[in-house]
């Protein structure tokens, strides 16, 4: 969700990615219209992702990647970057007709909409990633920060094509898992399977 306290709207992107579930309940009761939800605590309104993500300014060369699941995290995290900063987002998606929405940011980072029509195909996102098509001082030592967020296996894949870049320089996480409801993915993060290294 994005508040947009000038038109005193709040926009809502909706995508699901299970049959069943809280997240696909809700997303069946919602429609244009539909009053925010308010926190318990403050009672002011849930307008974000949230989170504690924030680019670097120091850093010359960011990159955003992910699939539709990432989508708010990574339009919130382009808000905080300086005109000066540089970078990618690599949005990986399954048809050009879920190109929802336009990416704002100050900064000079260029968007790719990327279309994957094979959904076995888990290297997909980590091949866009992949470090050598990067500008030379993005390769040289804190010369990159990386946020990715998607479907787990996916996401393993990009960890593994990042394995030079020190640990410090990620933020990274599953946000499903691909045939598992949202109750099995969440126990399988404390198993083997679960865990991106």
């Amino acid at each position: 969700m994005r508040d947009h306290p000038q038109q005193e709207a709040l926009g809502q992107h909706v995508l699901t990615v299970e049959s069943t579930g809280w997240g696909r309940t809700w997303s069946g009761c919602t429609s244009a219209g539909s009053r925010s939800a308010r926190s318990r605590t403050t009672g002011a309104p849930i307008t974000d992702p949230g989170g504690g993500y924030a680019p670097d300014a120091d850093v010359p060369w960011h990159v955003f990647a992910g699939d539709l699941s990432a989508l708010p995290a990574i339009a919130a995290a382009l808000e905080a970057p300086p005109r000066t900063a540089r970078g990618v987002v690599l949005l990986e998606i399954a048809d050009p007709a879920d190109i929802v929405m336009t990416m704002d940011t100050h900064a000079s980072v260029e968007v790719r909409w990327l279309v994957n029509t094979n959904p076995a195909d888990v290297g997909f996102l980590a091949r866009a990633v992949d470090p050598a098509g990067w500008p030379a001082e993005a390769r040289e030592p804190g010369g990159v920060q990386v946020f990715a967020r998607g479907e787990r296996e996916s996401i393993k894949a990009v960890r593994r094509v990042l394995r030079d870049v020190p640990r410090e320089r990620l933020s990274i996480s599953g946000y499903w898992a691909r045939g598992r409801t949202e109750d099995v993915f969440q126990a399988e993060k404390r198993e083997p399977v679960g865990r991106i290294e």
